[in-house]
C-alpha cells in the first residue's frame, strides 16, 4: 500500500526520512508531503491560509494517487489535523479518501477549541513554548541565525492550526477505520481529548499509546513500522 506522510509544524518532509527508509525496506511505497516554505519549497511563499492549504493538498493527492487507488495517511500533531480536514474533503467531493488514517499525537478536533494565540507571544516566550514539546534542545537556541529562520515557519503553521474551525468537519463523521497514536508523555494530550475523536469516525477507531513525548513516531521507528505493517495488513 502507499503510504502519504505529513509532518508537524515546523517540519518538513525530512522529518520522516528515518521512518519512511524503514517502511520502505518492507515493501511501502512512501510519500512525504511537504508545505510551501521550507525545505525542498523553500522559494515558495508560506501559505497562511487553512483552507487553501488544505484545498493545495487535496490537489496533491488527486496528482498522485489514480482514482479508486488503495492509501493511507499517517499525520502528525498538525499533519494529523490536516490529514482528518483533507479525507472530509475528499469524502465530500466523493473523490479518493484514503482508505486508512494513522493519526499521531493530536487531540480531537474541538479540544482545541482555544488554542493559545502565539502571535501574541514574544520571541522569548514562543521559544520557550516551543523548547516543551521536545523539537528541539536548549543549545538551538543559542543559534540566533536558526532561530530567526525557524521562527516565521513555526508561527506560520501555528496560525494555520488557530484557523480551525469545528464547522470545517462538524458535517459528517468518517466512515475510514483509524488508529489514534499519542505518546505517554506528551504534555499536550489528556483522556478527554483524545476520546472525543469518538465524534469524528463512524466505523473502526482504536486507540494505542506509545513510549515518548510528542515526537515518538520519529523516536520509536521500529516500534511504530510493526504497527503499521500489522494494521495496514488488514486493508491492504
Amino acid at each position: 500500500m502507499k503510504l502519504l506522510l505529513l509532518h508537524h509544524a515546523g517540519g518538513d518532509k525530512y522529518a520522516y526520512k528515518v521512518l519512511v527508509n524503514k517502511l520502505e525496506a518492507v515493501g511501502f511505497i512512501c510519500i512525504c508531503y511537504e508545505l510551501s516554505g521550507r525545505s525542498d519549497r523553500y522559494a515558495e511563499p508560506l501559505n497562511n491560509n487553512l483552507q487553501t492549504t488544505i484545498d493545495k493538498l487535496e490537489l496533491f493527492i488527486n496528482q498522485q494517487f489514480k482514482s479508486n487507488e488503495t492509501y493511507a495517511i499517517i499525520g502528525l500533531s498538525m499533519g494529523a489535523l490536516l490529514a482528518y480536514l483533507v479525507s472530509h474533503q475528499l469524502v465530500q467531493k466523493e473523490k479518493n479518501a484514503p482508505k486508512l488514517l494513522i493519526l499521531s499525537s493530536r487531540m480531537s478536533l474541538s479540544s482545541y477549541a482555544n488554542d493559545i494565540d502565539f502571535n501574541q507571544m514574544t520571541s522569548e516566550a514562543f521559544w520557550q513554548y516551543i523548547l516543551k514539546y521536545g523539537g528541539f534542545s536548549e543549545q538551538f537556541l543559542q543559534h540566533q541565525e536558526l532561530k530567526n529562520f525557524y521562527e516565521p515557519i513555526l508561527r506560520n503553521d501555528f496560525s494555520l492550526l488557530n484557523q480551525f474551525k469545528i464547522s470545517m468537519a462538524d458535517e459528517l463523521s468518517l466512515d475510514i477505520p483509524a488508529y489514534i497514536l499519542n505518546g505517554k508523555e506528551d504534555f499536550t494530550i489528556h483522556q478527554n481529548g483524545i476520546n472525543d475523536w469518538r465524534s469524528y469516525f463512524n466505523g473502526v477507531l482504536e486507540f494505542e499509546i506509545f513510549k515518548g513525548g510528542h515526537f515518538f513516531l520519529y523516536d520509536a521507528s521500529d516500534e511504530i513500522v510493526d504497527f503499521i505493517i500489522g494494521k495496514i495488513n488488514h486493508y491492504d
